[in-house]
């Protein structure tokens, strides 16, 4: 017997703003446990949640900053028929997502395997993680991570940043605090997707909205497709929405360009 996948499902409008309004990290984490469910999407909830447990396993053992057990994916497809696993990639890249409505990157062809790809930037104990990349390019500092960890549905991996994001605003801390929560779902050889779920404290109307930019990275017959969708989720009214939106969609974009410059720039990219 095969569990279902958390697919792409897409919510309604009234779930979709009680994803928003949960982005005010206000939820116990015994609330949250109730939300993690096979038939959930991971996508279409809200990762900031996962900052409670994530939070209690940083304290409670700070040095679990280790990757997830190597067998994590392979059980998790144990629990999945080939085709279940083919059928829920496909709906998912194809679907429209309201919680990353804005294609900011797409048909980013890459030289790595999908396992490469997962094994050099996003796994512990590798040579070019992507706190590399945030601290060499974007400038970020005390960059701590903690450990992947599943969150709760056996299929999906989470964990967290936290760091300190230069601030170009004339106004607020040189170096404001940030927070990243991460998931990430590997759907067999077709491919991978990684959600991110950012807050800025300290800067100029940070407070107003939680930024979600997720990756879509795709095997082909000679590499990867990459594709970057990106949305913002608004906890707080503000008469400059649109002025956020339109800066924080052009400020993912560079971000994710600059990332891929990066990695075609690696001494070990394959040529």
């Amino acid at each position: 017997m095969t569990t279902s996948l958390p697919g792409p499902t897409i919510h309604d409008n009234t779930t979709q703003r009680t994803d928003c309004n949960a982005s005010r990290l206000s939820l116990k984490w015994s609330s949250q446990k109730k939300s993690l469910v096979h038939n959930l999407p991971i996508e279409q909830s809200d990762i900031t949640n996962i900052k409670v447990h994530l939070d209690i396993v940083d304290s409670k053992k700070k040095e679990k900053i280790t990757a997830p057990p190597t067998n994590f994916f392979d059980d998790a497809a144990k629990n999945r028929s080939p085709s279940e696993i083919e059928q829920a990639w496909a709906k998912l890249k194809n679907k429209k997502n309201e919680t990353y409505p804005n294609t900011i990157l797409s048909d980013v062809k890459l030289n790595y395997t999908i396992n490469d790809f997962y094994r050099i930037f996003w796994s512990s104990n590798t040579a070019n993680p992507y706190e590399d990349y945030k601290r060499e390019v974007q400038g970020h500092e005390d960059i701590i991570t903690t450990s992947w960890i599943d969150s709760g549905d056996k299929f999906t991996l989470c964990r967290s940043q936290k760091y300190l994001h230069p601030n170009s605003a004339p106004v607020g801390p040189r170096m404001a605090k940030a927070v990243t929560q991460q998931t990430l779902q590997w759907y067999g050889d077709h491919g991978i997707q990684i959600c991110f779920a950012t807050t800025v404290e300290g800067t100029p109307m940070a407070d107003c909205f939680v930024l979600k930019d997720r990756i879509l990275v795709e095997a082909t017959d000679d590499g990867l497709i990459m594709r970057v969708d990106m949305g913002i989720c608004f906890v707080k009214k503000t008469i400059y929405k649109r002025i956020i939106a339109a800066a924080s969609k052009a400020g993912s974009k560079k971000t994710w360009e600059s990332f891929v410059d990066y990695i075609q720039k690696l001494p070990n990219y394959p040529k």
